[in-house]
């Protein structure tokens, strides 16, 4: 396939077009509000969560659901009140359950001990949950995952080291009752169980911050079947560093065939934590390498998520052929670069990928400013055109009209063959074989 290359992006006639649709703003912007961290599609509305949104004195966080014309509908508080709260860290969906993170509230006076709120998918609050032992700085609920059988919910602490603190992962069946505990090896500064994902026989879990004696955040992700054993240990394709760190497991994305890994702080030739990401397949081999269309130092290339075995990465290089910024790419398995994904004209976005169904795709800008206000985010969604359900590997993106074409005229060359050979040996008249085809 040769649509698209970092030389030529943007001069093939054949690039499905991803329409910018909407640009969602937080109904009350606030610098380090982080409108856009995380992102769920219902049928009805998109959701998405403003962790950092405060309240006088205290950072409380909020989710706003909007439907599909951009109108907002409702904003959920977190329902522990008098409380500090990163309400929309995470937000996740297991069958008619809402599940929303809350990592910096308190827990029995134990701060950013962390609760997970659970509401039904129209927003309706049920109840909250929290560790089994809370600690200080545990953060329950940083990261949450779920394949609509089992949820999965990341208590992953600080960054920092601290003796107190064992990063845990903790799953629940499907109505949120408690089943186990996967829990780090030994109390580290790994944040282990920072980045999750689940497909239907693995829990993936990244520990993005463990290092590697002098070699700094290095990072590791672990596979686990589904009660809990260790299956294999997966860590980053390049040869290990003693210089960088490369918070390998930064990002996790899966579905039941591939595993995409983000490593941000990996480096690509002479470019300083350019970021790079890999494509494993359901057993953890390495399919892919990629890395940015335009690397650039610091640019931090590796969020990611998996869509329709195909991987959609930010990336945020400017390309001068197109008046838009470019938000994300969109890469097959393999990694040959399937198309870009523009957001909005003369507007700097970094596009993280937080949400998409079969018609949109979401990303979040936490960093834009909004309303001259920086650092509030702006959420960005774009329509997905039909042509990119044909595979690009092998149909070098023909429209579904040109394919269609294509056949027919093959079955009208067979055709002809074989009637111009019945008509010779006098089995069937011509006319009649047509006839009896169409």
């Amino acid at each position: 396939m040769s649509i698209l290359t970092s030389h030529n992006i943007g001069k093939s006639e054949h690039v499905p077009d991803f329409a910018f649709l909407l640009k969602l703003t937080s109904p009350q912007p606030q610098s380090q509000g982080y409108f856009g961290s995380s992102c769920l599609l219902t049928n009805t509305s998109i959701i998405i969560g403003e962790p950092g949104l405060y309240s006088r004195t205290r950072t409380e966080g909020a989710v706003h659901f909007f439907d599909y014309n951009g109108t907002l509908t409702m904003t959920l508080k977190t329902p522990i009140s008098g409380n500090q709260s990163k309400l929309g860290y995470a937000i996740v969906a297991c069958e008619d359950k809402l599940l929303i993170g809350d990592p910096g509230i308190s827990v029995s006076g134990i701060e950013s001990a962390g609760m997970v709120h659970i509401y039904t998918i129209e927003g309706e609050y049920i109840r909250s949950i929290t560790s089994d032992h809370p600690s200080l700085n545990g953060e329950f609920g940083r990261a949450l995952a779920s394949n609509n059988d089992i949820i999965i919910i990341g208590e992953s602490g600080p960054q920092i080291f601290d003796e107190n603190v064992t990063s845990r992962v903790h799953i629940y069946d499907k109505n949120v009752n408690y089943m186990f505990t996967i829990q780090q090896s030994e109390a580290r500064s790994g944040c282990f169980g920072m980045s999750l994902a689940v497909n239907n026989d693995t829990i993936i879990v990244g520990e993005p911050y463990l290092s590697d004696g002098m070699a700094g955040w290095q990072g590791i992700v672990y596979m686990y079947d589904l009660d809990g054993k260790l299956r294999k240990n997966i860590t980053s394709p390049l040869h290990a560093s003693t210089m960088y760190p490369r918070n390998f497991g930064y990002r996790i994305s899966a579905n039941d065939n591939l595993i995409a890994i983000g490593e941000v702080r990996g480096h690509v030739d002479e470019h300083e934590a350019a970021g790079r990401a890999y494509i494993f397949d359901r057993n953890g081999k390495l399919l892919a390498n990629l890395t940015s269309l335009r690397p650039i130092t610091q640019s931090g290339f590796g969020h990611l998520l998996v869509w329709r075995d195909m991987i959609l990465v930010e990336d945020q290089v400017r390309v001068d052929e197109f008046p838009e910024r470019l938000g994300a790419v969109l890469y097959d398995q393999s990694g040959e670069l399937v198309s870009v994904v523009m957001t909005k004209k003369n507007e700097w976005v970094k596009g993280y990928p937080i949400g998409f169904n079969d018609d949109y795709i979401v990303l979040g800008d936490i960093l834009g400013a909004s309303g001259g206000i920086k650092y509030a985010g702006n959420v960005y969604v774009v329509n997905v055109p039909d042509e990119i359900w044909i595979s690009a590997k092998d149909m070098d993106f023909v429209g579904s009209n040109q394919l269609i074409f294509q056949v027919l005229i093959s079955l009208f060359l067979l055709i002809l063959i074989l009637g111009a050979y019945l008509k010779r040996e006098d089995k069937l008249p011509y006319k009649e074989l047509t006839d009896l085809i169409f």
